[in-house]
């Protein structure tokens, strides 16, 4: 449905004007995430980071079909390697960021958990079901 919407404002508005707009959105999102310490936020403005890139992605697709139509194979494919790369190397750069900040990661962590509660606290073992006589 996101990419419906994409498609139809490419022909509105244009490529230029749309994926330059949607990029500047995705990058103001992204530089929100770090500011933000409800999770709600946090749910809503990665709704709207997939709803964004959901904008560009189709128009960048459709200008590399309308401007290049000889190697639309290739640039499609390269755009498609380049997505996956930039996600394969930011999810790896992440899990590298969140080991490396240690504890203050753990305080984010603790602050979602009931009071009373600790991450590291040794949680109950279920009761072992008796059969019936």
């Amino acid at each position: 449905m996101r990419q419906f919407v994409g498609g139809t404002l490419f022909h509105r508005l244009g490529a230029k004007r749309l994926i330059v707009g949607a990029l500047l959105v995705q990058g103001l999102i992204q530089l929100s995430i770090p500011l933000t310490n409800s999770w709600l936020v946090y749910i809503a403005l990665m709704t709207g980071l997939g709803f964004t890139f959901n904008l560009s992605f189709p128009a960048i697709q459709a200008f590399i079909g309308f401007r290049w139509k000889e190697q639309r194979r290739e640039l499609f494919n390269i755009v498609y390697v380049a997505n996956n790369l930039g996600m394969a190397i930011g999810t790896s750069l992440a899990g590298v960021i969140a080991t490396s900040c240690g504890e203050q990661e753990r305080s984010m962590e603790v602050s979602i958990l009931p009071p009373g509660s600790s991450a590291t606290a040794e949680r109950p073992q279920p009761a072992t079901l008796q059969p019936a006589s």
